[in-house]
């Protein structure tokens, strides 16, 4: 039997003029991400490895609004270049087990 993959799409943000706003009901996250419109949007910016979804661990640390690129917003932004590096480093799933075992009372 053969598997025919078949591209598709689907709109989780809106594009304003500088930004393209995701969806925070949509990824799963209380406060709201931007992304500058010079970048390109793809999977590894969002999921790293086993699907862990990097936007809402970073929405676990954060108290507010977060624009990715490299405008000012009132020091609410993180520079593109970061931003992939952190996904770079982002922990994997081993390393994530591990940490939540060392924080677990025994």
């Amino acid at each position: 039997m053969m598997i025919m993959m078949i591209p598709c799409s689907f709109a989780f943000g809106t594009i304003g003029e500088e930004y393209t706003r995701i969806d925070s009901n949509i990824i799963g996250t209380s406060n709201a991400f931007y992304f500058a419109n010079n970048i390109q949007l793809t999977e590894e910016l969002f999921n790293e490895y086993y699907r862990i979804s990097i936007l809402r661990k970073i929405d676990n640390v954060i108290d507010s609004y977060m624009y990715i690129g490299d405008f000012d917003r009132n020091n609410q932004n993180i520079p593109f270049e970061c931003f992939k590096n952190l996904v770079r480093n982002f922990p994997k799933t081993a390393e994530l087990n591990d940490i939540i075992m060392l924080a677990s009372p025994i």
